[in-house]
């Protein structure tokens, strides 16, 4: 019987309890009842003046923690650096019309090669008007004029 008036104490207990939470969960959720401020303040924006400023530089002349030296900034000479331009070569008018691969191979391949309107059959290594073929395949030709190399794709 002891047990039962320990359970009557606790049953108030715990519905007091469980109502204090679903009281806090209803004025929650329950907006209408919410107290609203009247819009009748004004609100002023007053923003800070931007002050200018202050620079600096980073003095770094300090040892390097790895190397154990000390590090000095290298002066640039003051004299500017004069670059050889290579004369532009102006090549002639060269078109390459594609290539004929002999079927025995002790024979070289030849190139069709249209060079200022003249039709030419060139093999590697050799020259006609000052232009050198040095190389080719199916797709482009690489040829040489006064010591200036130029690829040239096939036409269409």
């Amino acid at each position: 019987m002891k047990n039962k008036k320990n359970i009557y104490f606790l049953v108030p207990a715990v519905l007091l309890i469980w109502g204090i939470i679903g009281y806090k969960i209803y004025t929650t959720l329950n907006v209408e009842n919410a107290v609203l401020m009247p819009n009748n303040s004004s609100v002023e924006f007053n923003p800070e003046k931007i002050k200018e400023v202050e620079k600096f530089t980073i003095n770094a002349n300090y040892r390097d923690p790895f190397l154990g030296k000390l590090i000095t900034n290298k002066k640039v000479s003051s004299t500017p650096v004069k670059i050889k331009q290579k004369p532009t070569v102006v090549f002639p008018m060269i078109n390459y019309n594609g290539m004929i691969s002999p079927k025995e191979a002790n024979r070289a391949t030849l190139f069709l090669i249209k060079i200022n309107n003249k039709q030419q059959f060139l093999t590697v290594g050799e020259e006609i008007e000052g232009v050198k073929l040095l190389k080719g395949n199916s797709k482009e030709i690489i040829i040489s004029f006064q010591n200036s190399k130029k690829t040239i794709h096939i036409q269409q």
